[in-house]
Formats: C-alpha cells, structure tokens, sequence
C-alpha cells in the first residue's frame, strides 16, 4: 500500500506547483480599453446581482470557497458588444463558504483578509479592468484585462460568454490564477503550510449590467 501512497503524493505535490487547463493566461499589465462616451451606450455593473465565487485547494484535494463581493463598474457597449469597463472587488468583503462553524469560519477568514495573504487592510478593493475582447461567437469572447489584488496588476486572458439583450448585459467565466504572481502566498511562500496549497486559485464569475 505504501508503495502506491508515495508515488501518488510525488505527483500531487508536482501538479501543486504548476498551472491547469482552466488557468487564464497570464502577462504583464497592458494599456486599458477605452471607448467614446459619447458614442457608446454606458451600462453600469448591479453588484447585488453580480457575484465571485472563489475555490482554493490544498494538495490533500481538501478545498476552501467563497465569495469575494463585486462593486460597482461599467461596461461601454459600441455596435452591440463590449468595447470597454471595469469594476471592483471588494476584498476586505471577502467570505468562506464552507465552513459552517462561526469561531472556525472567522479564524479563515481573518487568516486571508490579514498580512497572511490578501493584506486587505491595506488594500481593501481590487479591479478588473477591461484591456480586449475579442468575440468568437455572437455570444462568447476572449477578454483581457489588468486584475489588480494587494496593488499589483497583471493581465490575464479568459473564454468568457456574453449576453446582451433589451438593455440588459450578463457575462459569465470561469478560470484559475497562480496566487503567487500576486504576492498571495503564505509568508512569502517560504512557510511549509504555503506549500500545502495549490497555487492556483479558482474563480467562477458572473456579471450583470444594465443599461444606464
């Protein structure tokens, strides 16, 4: 039995370290998307109905999950598709889902929004701002945009699917991010129990915008 128990955490430990299949492309902060005010038709992002859900595994296959709250934003719409936007996370809002013990459920949540990982005194909001999107369907898209978390931007790249109608814009995606490349990493990432979580972090987005 031990023979196949030590193989199998070789691999578990060697898949922690790198990305997945859903991992959105990652580079340097690019130029951010504008498009006339004039022109475009303005949509402003509902918060209320609009969400972020979060998933962090450890290499164990023992996951964590919450939400982080969406704020406002907008979305310039041109020629019936989205030319530009952004909106705000909140993370000093963050939350963990799936622990149901309220003492046990604050201690996580303290233990992200701290020094530990999120500093979210420090940087209570992040954003999402809109660099391209490149359509594939009437529906669907490749966007592009500089993800802002602890000060530091990055661009990433994800499929996303778009839907506009009678005023109304819904978006949803679904992708993953190396926390690291956001200094999100348990002191410094030099600490063991950093080492027991997978880098990336899972996100599963959904927008709503109306029509201003």
């Amino acid at each position: 039995m031990n023979k196949i128990i030590i193989p199998c955490m070789i691999v578990m430990l060697i898949a922690g370290c790198k990305g997945n299949s859903n991992e959105a492309k990652t580079g340097e902060a690019k130029e951010i998307a504008t498009t006339d005010s004039v022109v475009a038709e303005q949509y402003v992002v509902e918060a209320g109905a609009s969400e972020l859900k979060w998933v962090s595994t450890k290499i164990s296959g023992k996951t964590h999950d919450g939400h982080v709250p969406v704020s406002g934003g907008t979305v310039g719409i041109m020629n019936g598709k989205i030319g530009s936007g952004k909106f705000g996370i909140t993370i000093a809002g963050l939350s963990v889902d799936d622990i149901k013990d309220p003492a046990d459920n604050k201690d996580l949540v303290e233990h992200l929004r701290d020094t530990d990982f999120f500093s979210a005194m420090q940087y209570p909001m992040g954003e999402f701002s809109i660099t391209s999107v490149k359509y594939t369907s009437e529906d669907s898209a490749i966007v592009a945009g500089n993800l802002t978390i602890k000060g530091i931007s990055n661009n990433i790249e994800f499929p996303a699917l778009i839907h506009l109608a009678d005023g109304k814009l819904t978006a949803a995606a679904k992708f993953s991010i190396d926390r690291t490349k956001w200094g999100l990493s348990y002191h410094a990432g030099k600490s063991w129990k950093d080492k027991m979580i997978l880098d990336n972090i899972d996100f599963d987005l959904k927008l709503e915008a109306n029509k201003h």
